[in-house]
């Protein structure tokens, strides 16, 4: 809810000559906060089970998370307690691409077990994805993990199981 003296900032117009004022309605972190879970609960790279993850197609959907959260990072208040939850998940799907990526261009060379294209949309993990992918994909789970949680205590907004079977909040 917006202070009283944050009225003013909101304002974008005002008609006349018997008055009228045009302002810009506050955000509704609820609604937003709501937008992200069903959009993360939908992405298996965060909410199915780990054998169906594999190279390529994580890092798409790593991808595509940032990608929407970068959407709605720019509607909110960069003081608004969302939108570090939703920053700091946002940097934890960038860090898994960039290390899963460091992985897969790792092992090009190194060993024949490892076959992959440099191309993050042509490449084939041909490793211990057991091993070395769902290092990244669990490390990844426990970054975000308390960010859900943090956004169903605030906004009050629901969590489906499936999402909630998948978390991570210790090493395995």
């Amino acid at each position: 809810m917006s202070n009283m003296k944050d009225i003013p900032k909101k304002i974008t117009g005002i008609s006349t000559p018997f008055g009228g004022v045009s302002w810009e309605p506050p955000v509704d972190e609820k609604k937003i906060a709501q937008q992200v879970i069903i959009f993360l609960e939908d992405r298996r790279l965060v909410s199915f089970i780990h054998h169906v993850e594999r190279d390529r197609d994580a890092i798409i959907s790593a991808n595509m998370i940032r990608d929407f959260l970068t959407t709605k990072l720019q509607e909110l208040n960069p003081k608004s307690q969302l939108y570090e939850c939703l920053q700091e998940i946002r940097t934890a799907a960038r860090e898994f691409v960039t290390e899963l990526e460091k992985i897969i261009s790792g092992m090009e060379k190194e060993d024949d077990d490892y076959r992959t294209s440099s191309d993050p949309e042509n490449f084939t993990f041909y490793g211990n994805w057991e091993k070395d992918g769902m290092k990244c994909v669990h490390k990844l789970r426990r970054r975000i993990s308390p960010q859900i949680i943090k956004m169903e205590t605030l906004y009050k907004v629901k969590i489906h199981n499936e999402i909630l079977n998948y978390m991570i909040f210790r090493d395995e």
